[in-house]
């Protein structure tokens, strides 16, 4: 499941109750580097399981949400399983986050 709509931190946290893996992608509009992997991100996000959501939050539209999380540099990827944060990326290079996604498809056999 993608979600790319503007959340608040109610919703984000209630997204986190769901038996999933959860991935948040933080840009922005404004972000070079964000717009410049967005095709090779799409690419591996339409290969994910089922069972991994992955949220595209735009700190600008989620600024609520993005200061819970401490947003401070973008690009910025975190994995949860459930409520448990796991893996935190702030990088713009394709190898680095195609690594990250390898170990959120691993945490998603739990």
């Amino acid at each position: 499941m993608v979600i790319k709509t503007p959340l608040t931190k109610v919703a984000f946290l209630t997204l986190l109750t769901q038996k999933k893996v959860t991935v948040i992608k933080a840009g922005a509009e404004w972000c070079g580097p964000c717009k410049r992997i967005l095709p090779e991100v799409e690419k591996i996000v339409e290969n994910l399981s089922d069972n991994i959501q992955v949220i595209y939050l735009d700190v600008d539209a989620s600024d609520e949400v993005a200061g819970y999380l401490r947003i401070t540099k973008l690009p910025t990827f975190i994995s949860y399983v459930g409520k448990d944060k796991m893996d935190i990326l702030v990088s713009s290079d394709v190898n680095a986050i195609k690594k990250f996604f390898q170990k959120v498809e691993v945490h998603a056999g739990f």
